[in-house]
């Protein structure tokens, strides 16, 4: 500090001009804001291009950044020394020994990336299946009627059937080998007994036990007929005139007055109240007589009129 106080006040009166001169130099160019700045940076980082070219065994020449108008293209590449080959890195790591615990990462990534498969359907075998079940699938069913082997008896009585039905059911409980048989139904069926058998073995038992049925009423003289798959019925309906016959007698008229029907399988179902003269049937009718049927109109000759059949499930019906 000087100690001449005129000019220790020159100093001061100094330095109070000049620290107001740049107060107010700094107000007249006062700092932008940080969005210009931001804008400013990115307006001139859009106008440069910087390309760093790599060259093997020797210095990499620093970046050149020039003006350009296309967009920035920025490429990057490894100096390697020319005494390393290209195509090898030394590591000072050793290879990864084969344990459990990375043979189980290797299998868990191997099937992270594999495509998985369609799970595959695996059908029960028929040595696996109830006994019902293998039969029916292993082959067909089998109709065995049982008739009268008497001259000019056709068919049996209703006590007669539930005689015989009685008398199979005996013997099939008696059998050591009932576990396989099979049976889909029985019964009385316009006057003969019929059984629908699921395969060969209890198609062949029913053939040789019918000689052999007990209890039966006296003279009583029957046999088996065996037949094929069992028939497809297709339910329908007809209205009948009262009295209404028998219906083995309804079926037998319409087949001989019809050549072309085979109503041997037909059967009926149930029978509505009579009403006014009438009564509407539920019969099944085979699928095979369908196209005769068709060729009469659905309306076949039956005594001394002719009886209309409509089919349930049948688009040619008039």
């Amino acid at each position: 500090m000087s100690d001449n106080p005129s000019q220790a006040n020159w100093i001061d009166e100094y330095t109070e001009n000049q620290l107001l001169e740049e107060v107010t130099n700094y107000e007249e160019y006062p700092t932008p804001s940080l969005d210009q700045s931001i804008y400013n940076i990115s307006s001139e980082l859009d106008n440069l291009s910087v390309t760093i070219t790599p060259t093997i065994g020797q210095a990499t020449a620093p970046p050149v950044i020039s003006q350009a108008t296309a967009p920035p293209a920025i490429s990057l590449s490894t100096v390697i020394p020319t005494d390393t080959p290209a195509t090898t890195i030394e590591t000072n790591k050793a290879p990864l020994s084969s344990t459990p615990k990375t043979e189980s990462i290797k299998r868990r990534l191997e099937k992270s990336n594999s495509v998985p498969e369609a799970p595959i359907k695996k059908f029960k075998s028929i040595a696996n299946m109830f006994p019902l079940a293998a039969a029916v699938a292993a082959s067909e069913s089998f109709v065995v009627d049982i008739i009268p082997n008497v001259d000019g008896v056709l068919t049996f009585t209703e006590s007669q059937g539930k005689i015989i039905g009685n008398s199979i059911t005996r013997a099939l409980f008696s059998d050591e080998s009932m576990a396989s048989l099979h049976f889909e139904s029985s019964g009385l069926d316009r006057g003969r007994y019929r059984l629908i058998c699921t395969d060969t073995t209890t198609r062949d038992w029913v053939v040789a036990i019918v000689p052999k049925l007990e209890g039966l009423w006296q003279g009583a003289n029957i046999r088996s007929v065996v037949s094929g798959p069992p028939p497809k019925l297709i339910r329908g309906t007809v209205i009948v005139q009262l009295p209404a016959p028998d219906p083995n007698d309804f079926f037998n008229i319409i087949a001989t007055q019809n050549p072309t029907l085979d109503t041997s399988n037909w059967k009926i179902y149930s029978r509505s109240k009579a009403q006014n003269g009438k009564q509407q049937w539920i019969i099944g009718v085979e699928d095979c007589c369908i196209s005769a049927l068709n060729d009469l109109a659905f309306r076949p000759y039956c005594g001394m009129t002719r009886v209309r059949i409509v089919l349930n499930n049948n688009a040619n019906n008039p």
